[in-house]
C-alpha cells in the first residue's frame, strides 16, 4: 500500500510540474503584446522580448500556435506592405524564427509564381484575405506542428540579438 502512495505522489509531483511549466509558457508567450519593433534580418535588430521569445524554443511554439488568430493590430508596420503587424502576424515570426523549414508556402496552398516574384508576400495575401484564412492557417500549422514535433530539434543559439 505505500507503494502505491509513493506512486501516487511522485505521479502528482511530476504533473504539476508540467502543469507549472506550460503556465510559465503561457505568461511568457503573452510577451508577444509588449514587442514594439521587429527585426531587420541583415541586423538582427528588433526588439529584445522578440528574441527572449525565439530563445524560449520549440516549447514556447504551441503557445505562439494559439495567437495564430489574433488579428489584434500593433503600431508596427510592415515593411512595403502598407499594413501594420498583428499579434499573430509577430507570433507567425518568432514561430518561423524557432522552425526554419515551415512549410508555410504548402500551408497557404500558393502557387509557385508568388514564390519567383514577391518572396514572402504569399504568407500576407493569404491571412489578409479574411479571418477564416487566419483560422485556417492557425489549424494547419498546429497540425503540421503536432504531427512533427518529435522529429523537430532546437539548437540554443547564445548570440545576442538586441535592436
Amino acid at each position: 500500500m505505500k507503494t502505491k502512495s509513493v506512486y501516487v505522489s511522485i505521479f502528482v509531483l511530476v504533473t504539476s510540474t508540467i502543469l507549472a511549466q506550460n503556465s510559465d509558457l503561457e505568461l511568457i508567450a503573452q510577451k508577444v503584446n509588449e514587442i514594439k519593433s521587429m527585426p531587420y534580418y541583415p541586423e538582427y535588430s528588433g526588439d529584445s522580448i522578440y528574441w527572449d521569445l525565439v530563445k524560449e524554443g520549440l516549447d514556447i511554439v504551441p503557445h505562439l500556435i494559439a495567437k495564430l488568430d489574433d488579428s489584434t493590430s500593433t503600431q508596427i508596420d510592415v515593411e512595403f506592405r502598407g499594413v501594420t503587424y498583428t499579434i499573430a502576424d509577430i507570433s507567425n515570426c518568432i514561430i518561423w524564427d524557432i522552425i526554419r523549414d515551415l512549410p508555410v508556402f504548402e500551408l497557404t496552398g500558393s502557387n509557385k509564381d508568388l514564390l519567383e516574384n514577391c518572396g514572402g508576400c504569399y504568407y500576407w495575401n493569404y491571412v489578409n484575405a479574411n479571418q477564416n484564412n487566419r483560422k485556417k492557417y492557425k489549424a494547419d500549422i498546429s497540425s503540421w506542428f503536432n504531427k512533427n514535433k518529435e522529429n523537430l530539434v532546437w539548437f540554443p543559439d547564445e548570440e545576442e540579438f538586441k535592436g
